[in-house]
């Protein structure tokens, strides 16, 4: 090679590894957003007290609602689990099958203990 040649082969490569050190530090800076990003207020869920509990809301099951209803997979607050919720509302995809999820506690109101 030339030396103008080996000169300009230096700059692109000097050029390609402050692009590449630029993409790093992008990807880099995205984590850590990720990571220091606090969870919603919304999601943030402290448990039921056992004998703040009331009864579920689908008036066809003899469960306590859930103790923790608010996950980052939704909201069955008053019920004992998103199945019950779903009979309750009338939700086609609730009819059928296993009477509640496995995330269900199953635990017996008051009224059976």
């Amino acid at each position: 090679m030339t030396a103008p040649t080996e000169e300009l082969a230096r700059k692109k490569e000097r050029k390609d590894k402050a692009e590449n050190k630029d993409e790093e530090d992008e990807d880099v800076e995205k984590k850590r957003e990720k990571e220091e990003k606090p969870k919603d207020e919304e999601l943030v869920c402290k448990p039921i007290a056992f004998e703040d509990r009331k009864p579920c809301l689908n008036e066809n099951c003899s469960f306590l609602e859930h103790s923790m209803p608010l996950t980052e997979e939704g909201d069955c607050t008053g019920y004992c689990c998103w199945k019950c919720m779903g009979r309750d509302n009338g939700e086609d995809w609730a009819v059928g099958g296993k009477n509640h999820y496995k995330h269900c506690e199953k635990t017996p109101a008051k009224s059976q203990l």
